[in-house]
């Protein structure tokens, strides 16, 4: 824990020394931005930890993946500025997660937001706490003005089998390792998000949320597995265990977005004249 938080520390100095500066970046092939911050703070943390721990694997969202830490036993797995769109807009909500996975379960998770001040951190077995306070999940039981971080199409009736409730208030964060935090400090009741998501994102907040009384799991409610060789679960959601399990049946009942297409005229069917 005290090698992963001077790391983490140090990757927040790195971050801000570029926050409100310009720094340079670009798109990635799958139309993210990394900008130079990211990188830097990835190569500071690398070059730190593995120095340190030389036999343990690492997972980063900047390093080219190497098939050599699914043979290790411990893996530091990390996100070097999740949130980037809001960290070159100059915003405050974005943050490193850090997390050391062993034996595919996170057992150290940090997540600092470095302009907010605000480090989250959990070690298995030991509590989470936010700057050095023990947190807690929300105690909300029902959906019923339930606060969560969520789409906007939480409030479209035509996307579920079964609508929410409609006093549901939702919220956007990007970061999603913030949203993850956020329910673990109980400043929400719980987030989801459907669609393919990454583990340097979810394993820092996935122990802290545990840690703080919380369940985690992909979309369909099963148990996040960490150090995969496809590191991308289907969905997170995040509460604690009562809303968690009301949440994952809603999602049972997710339905496609309806598609708007041109109307194809039928043989059968006359064509307006000319």
């Amino acid at each position: 824990m005290d090698l992963a938080l001077a790391a983490i520390r140090r990757g927040g100095e790195i971050a801000l020394s570029y926050f409100r500066k310009g720094p340079r970046w670009h798109r990635k092939p799958d139309n993210t931005p990394v900008c130079e911050a990211d990188l830097a703070v990835d190569e500071a943390l690398r070059t730190m930890l593995l120095q340190a721990r030389p036999d343990y694997g690492w997972l980063s969202e900047e390093t080219r993946d190497d098939a050599a830490r699914l043979h290790k036993k411990r893996v530091w797995v990390l996100d070097p500025v999740d949130g980037t769109r809001s960290y070159l807009s100059g915003e405050a909500t974005w943050c490193i997660s850090l997390a050391l996975v062993e034996d595919g379960k996170p057992v150290i998770g940090l997540i600092w937001a470095p302009a907010l001040d605000r480090l989250w951190q959990a070690k298995a077995g030991d509590g989470a706490f936010e700057n050095g306070r023990a947190v807690h999940v929300s105690s909300r039981e029902n959906l019923k003005s339930a606060r969560l971080i969520a789409p906007a199409f939480v409030h479209d009736p035509a996307r579920w089998q079964t609508p929410w409730p409609e006093d549901v208030f939702t919220m956007r964060l990007p970061s999603l390792a913030l949203r993850l935090a956020f329910v673990a400090s109980a400043e929400v009741d719980g987030m989801f998000a459907p669609g393919r998501k990454s583990e340097w994102d979810l394993a820092a907040g996935d122990l802290i949320v545990r840690e703080a009384g919380g369940v985690i799991s992909d979309a369909r409610g099963r148990p996040i597995v960490y150090n995969r060789e496809d590191p991308h679960p289907y969905g997170v959601v995040a509460a604690n265990p009562s809303l968690h399990e009301k949440i994952v049946q809603r999602l049972a009942g997710l339905k496609p977005p309806a598609r708007h297409g041109k109307r194809k005229t039928h043989a059968t069917e006359k064509k307006r004249p000319s």
